[in-house]
């Protein structure tokens, strides 16, 4: 099965839709540069189930962080 990164900004309701039906074809990670959109309702999110695995780059600091974070995920995951 192909394993795939995909880096994206936000969750929302129809990219986990999308991701939850790629997710059935390959081995698919979620980057999402951001937890969360200060002006979006959060509470949709507790109703849809994400399926993939998926992570969050606000934890990292910097943009170095980030961009290590990356490299990591694509040396040990693809």
């Amino acid at each position: 099965m192909k394993k795939v990164l995909y880096i994206t900004n936000i969750e929302v309701p129809y990219k986990i839709t999308f991701f939850n039906e790629m997710n059935k074809y390959c081995d698919l990670f979620v980057l999402y540069e951001h937890n969360i959109a200060k002006y979006r309702n959060a509470e949709w999110s507790k109703s849809i189930k994400n399926n993939c695995k998926h992570d969050f780059l606000d934890k990292q600091r910097n943009f170095f962080e980030k961009i290590k974070r990356i490299k990591n995920l694509i040396n040990n995951r693809i």
